[in-house]
């Protein structure tokens, strides 16, 4: 943060303006909501933040604090407006910057956020985080050496930086250096080895070194110290998933989701673990509907869920309302990054002569598929896997058809899925080609 804001945060603690000496302290009450933040108590951290910008409308920090308690709790609206505010007020503060570009990660904002963190790097050039944001774009965008360069700017400036070193570690495992990677995992624990992600780090080492198993263990072990910790949670749940114990994978998904309710992945072990676990759908239902109300992130997929949960169920006045909104979340927010992968392809493609054919998931509309194009969608042929999908669901079951439900209304096919997948596929090719 800038001189001004740290030294104010500095003073408060050192006991200066606490809330008990002197109750009409702005700054008091920013460090009262960090505390209660670090304590995961994220209700109190948002009111004390908000008493902090009562107290002083022109406190920037007490604006960006508040915006990042609110990322942390899902509320990306909210986030959005105390951040922005935040910028209004101080529009040199290159951290909120920052900040707003994980808020727009958060969002599927791509390009905004890619803007946020390079308009940091304007007002400080080298602030590592600004460095390791644009590292996290450019590895998502399979830009390697680029993610690369970033890591290792990030690391020029602090060398303990578990998050790049980390970073360094995904690069190199997608390229294929399994060696490489293993050390940087290695570093990035050594660097912090009770950081929130140091347990996922050594799972990730322990599968690399073909030892996949031992990582459970990595995080009963973080547990013990950090038992609030939502990657440990989210780890030893997809463990115990994978081991059947699905009482366990539940227990374990609804206690991440307590700390981190905008996290995508407590989601789809909950619901894998009530489906194949054979659990109360009722109460699954409720526990979805929560986020389907739009509060938090992950709404897209848990409306898709609610509607194929509903189907399945036979109430289709319900599944018809939640595949409304899944629908329309989809078509406001489709992944930028995704989009332009698609329009480079169409482009090569034509450049090349070659006919592009584009596969929908299973379960899902073409319609946002179709909408990427932007009306030049000429010579594409698309392959509808909606109707197919939905049609043997609802004959049979979601579990004969997929291995989970990692996307909310569908997951990674078994073979049975496989085979229909495929079929359709070629059915529709020979019918594109072949008039069969």
């Amino acid at each position: 943060m800038p001189g001004k804001s740290r030294t104010a945060l500095s003073e408060s603690r050192g006991g200066r303006d606490h809330p008990g000496l002197n109750p009409g302290g702005d700054w008091a009450y920013v460090q009262l909501g960090q505390v209660y933040q670090e304590e995961g108590r994220l209700t109190e951290a948002v009111a004390a933040r908000r008493k902090a910008v009562e107290i002083n409308p022109r406190n920037a920090e007490a604006y960006a604090r508040l915006g990042q308690v609110y990322r942390e709790q899902g509320k990306l609206e909210e986030a959005a407006a105390a951040l922005k505010k935040a910028v209004e007020i101080d529009p040199g503060n290159y951290w909120v910057r920052v900040e707003l570009g994980w808020l727009y990660k958060a969002q599927r904002r791509y390009d905004e956020e890619e803007a946020s963190f390079r308009v940091a790097l304007e007002i400080n050039q080298r602030y590592a985080d600004a460095f390791g944001g644009l590292g996290d774009v450019y590895l998502r965008q399979g830009e390697m050496a680029k993610a690369a360069a970033a890591f290792k700017k990030v690391l020029e400036i602090n060398p303990s930086d578990d998050g790049a070193l980390a970073g360094l570690g995904w690069v190199y495992e997608k390229e294929g250096k399994s060696a490489e990677a293993v050390a940087a995992f290695k570093a990035a624990v050594k660097s912090k080895p009770k950081s929130e992600g140091a347990s996922a780090f050594l799972k990730e080492i322990h599968r690399l070194q073909g030892k996949a198993a031992d990582g459970e263990g990595a995080f009963k072990k973080d547990l013990e110290t950090r038992p609030r910790n939502s990657v440990a949670l989210l780890g030893i749940g997809s463990a115990y998933r994978e081991k059947g114990r699905f009482l366990e994978t539940a227990a374990a998904a609804k206690k991440s989701l307590e700390t981190d309710p905008g996290v995508s992945a407590g989601y789809e072990g909950l619901i894998s673990a009530y489906l194949w676990g054979r659990g109360n759908l009722s109460e699954l239902r409720g526990l979805l509907e929560k986020s389907a109300k739009g509060v938090f992130a992950p709404a897209e997929r848990t409306c898709g869920a609610l509607a194929t949960l509903y189907a399945a169920a036979g109430d289709s006045r319900r599944a018809a309302q939640y595949q409304q909104r899944a629908q329309q979340l989809r078509l406001k927010e489709f992944d930028a990054v995704t989009a332009k992968s698609y329009l480079r392809l169409k482009a090569m493609a034509d450049r090349r002569g070659v006919k592009l054919v584009c596969v929908q998931y299973p379960m899902r509309s073409l319609e946002p598929l179709r909408r990427i194009f932007q009306g030049r969608d000429e010579g594409i042929t698309f392959v509808d896997n909606e109707a197919v999908f939905k049609q043997a669901v609802a004959r049979e079951s979601l579990q004969n058809y997929f291995r989970d439900m990692f996307a909310g209304d569908f997951g990674h096919c078994t073979d049975k899925g496989n085979a229909l997948l495929a079929g359709n596929i070629a059915d529709v090719l020979a019918r594109e080609f072949w008039g069969k």
